[in-house]
């Protein structure tokens, strides 16, 4: 059985694998367009352009929501690998996530004209100094952690412990943040008049917003043929975090084309991560169902494999304890009576044809088991069927009393094929039909050309087979089990062998049948090796139709 290969299925070990080329060409692909925009909009950057209110709700909310799901996402992973720098990057997006929203309840125009909680013109502003200098410092934090500690497992302990006080201290210093800039902006020195920014804002948090990142994104350069999925975007989100920083300044005000495509492209630093996580999300599920689908056919065949044991145990079994019970009771009466020539002969003529049925039975499971795995080779040769159908016949008719009916195709030429298997084929199908029709009647062997292929058939006149049963009887140790058939002997591999030998040979067997009206077999061969097998769909002949009408 086909064995399934061993997958991880953890969002962290693939975003933390090396990318893949595929990986490299997109990151570099997005980051040429972003530096490509950059450049085409700096000349534009500083020139005003209407208010939109909706713009800042639309663009904050989308913020906020990328920015907590990828903690959610990346806090589970923490949690499940206990990484430490992947908690560090989680708390990194937490806190951006939760310092939008103070950012832009406390916006001039959006839902006061000074902004919520008694705001003043500075307050967003330094808000959004203390979101943009923390989401990158958190970023640099996570590069250094992720070179300090690698993979390295911290105990579950720790772990709960440091995502207790991520999510707790988090909150606490984005509030603190916002009670300084809301409280104690008249302290604050001024970074903004009339929507226009000061040189201490340009100068200042300029040095130290755009080198932040910049540092980050030179660390990650520095590892560029080494970067894991997670760290290629990461550089393409400090990029991201470097332009919107550098055309802010640039802008030197609100409202103006480069302060808008800014503001995007603090969006998109929220979303490349996001969609890097979601992509692998998506990929692992489509592996994870795909291996589900793996398990499943396995099941099923061992489904199969365990009911083929039972059947083997039960029919197997039954045939063996019935011919040594045979042979063990014939032996006891010649060794414990006086018999005379004549008995004895007939009790050892017994004893042989029980060992004989022995013999054939295990040969019948070995032979099975070698042409199912494909380890038996046929040996070819131009074989006039016919006439081997013919030999196979004037032979059953000496062991069975049916008669058999011929009825031949002479002019169907020779095939290629191996008689041995071949005539192996006829004597099975001609013992079948003789077992299974207890009452007697005439069996029929037929053969003709048929669409290009070699077609005979089997039929006989006995109890035939229920319609559910007509597939079932050509698997291993398979019967069909009524009150007839349980004075039938046999293991049920006939039919099996059949199948295989007919299967090698690129042919096609099937049956047709009604209860109390007997049962065909047919066996459709191609004329050589070299032809095409039979067509798995190739419509099959129905001659018991025509018979019963």
């Amino acid at each position: 059985m086909k064995s399934i290969s061993k997958r991880q299925f953890s969002l962290a070990e693939s975003l933390t694998s090396t990318a893949s080329p595929g990986h490299y060409r997109v990151a570099l692909l997005v980051s040429t367009l972003l530096t490509l925009i950059a450049l085409v909009i700096l000349p534009y950057a500083r020139q005003a352009v209407a208010h939109v209110p909706a713009f800042l709700p639309a663009y904050a909310t989308l913020t906020i929501f990328a920015d907590l799901l990828t903690a959610y996402l990346l806090f589970g992973q923490f949690m499940s690998t206990r990484t430490l720098a992947l908690g560090v990057l989680a708390a990194t997006y937490y806190f951006s996530g939760l310092a939008v929203i103070p950012y832009i309840l406390t916006f001039p125009a959006v839902f006061s004209p000074t902004g919520l909680f008694h705001a003043n013109e500075q307050t967003a502003i330094w808000l959004f100094v203390c979101w943009h200098t923390g989401f990158p410092s958190g970023i640099l934090a996570y590069l250094l952690v992720d070179k300090r500690y690698g993979t390295k497992h911290i105990s579950p302990r720790t772990a709960r412990t440091l995502l207790l006080i991520f999510v707790t201290a988090i909150p606490m210093l984005v509030l603190l943040c916002a009670f300084v800039a809301v409280d104690s902006s008249h302290l604050l020195p001024l970074l903004i008049q009339h929507n226009i920014f000061t040189p201490l804002f340009t100068l200042g948090f300029g040095l130290v917003g755009g080198m932040i990142p910049a540092i980050a994104f030179l660390i990650l350069a520095r590892r560029f043929r080494r970067l894991t999925i997670m760290q290629i975007w990461l550089g393409v989100t400090t990029l991201a975090t470097f332009l919107d920083v550098m055309l802010t300044l640039y802008a030197n005000g609100r409202y103006t084309v480069g302060w808008y495509f800014a503001r995007t492209n603090s969006l998109w630093t929220s979303i490349f991560v996001l969609s890097a996580l979601l992509y692998q999300v998506n990929r692992l599920y489509a592996e994870l169902a795909q291996q589900t689908i793996e398990l499943d056919t396995q099941n099923i065949e061992l489904e199969k494999r365990h009911k083929r044991q039972k059947d083997v145990v039960s029919v197997v079994g039954h045939e063996f304890r019935g011919a040594l019970i045979s042979m063990g009771g014939f032996s006891e009466v010649m060794r414990d009576t006086e018999c005379s020539p004549a008995e004895v002969k007939e009790y050892a003529n017994y004893i042989n044809e029980d060992a004989l049925r022995i013999t054939r039975l295990i040969n019948d499971m070995l032979d099975l088991d070698l042409m199912e795995a494909g380890r038996i080779e046929l040996h070819m040769e131009s074989i006039d069927l016919n006439t081997l159908i013919e030999e196979r016949a004037i032979r059953a008719r000496l062991a069975i009393t049916h008669p058999i009916h011929l009825s031949l195709d002479a002019t169907v030429p020779h095939i290629e094929g191996d008689a041995d298997k071949l005539a192996q084929v006829v004597t099975n199908l001609l013992n079948n039909a003789s077992k299974y029709s207890p009452d007697g009647g005439t069996i029929v062997v037929g053969s003709e050309q048929l669409d290009g292929f070699f077609h005979f058939y089997v039929e006989d006149h006995g109890i035939g087979i229920s319609p559910e049963k007509l597939q079932e009887i050509f698997d291993p140790y398979s019967r069909v089990a009524s009150d007839t058939t349980r004075k039938i002997s046999g293991a049920g591999l006939g039919l099996s062998i059949v199948r295989e030998i007919i299967g090698l040979h690129g042919g096609k067997v099937w049956v047709e049948s009604h209860l109390g009206e007997g049962s065909i077999f047919h066996v459709l061969l191609p004329f050589s090796v070299n032809a095409s097998p039979v067509p798995k769909k190739m419509p099959e002949k129905n001659r018991l139709a025509t018979r019963i009408m």
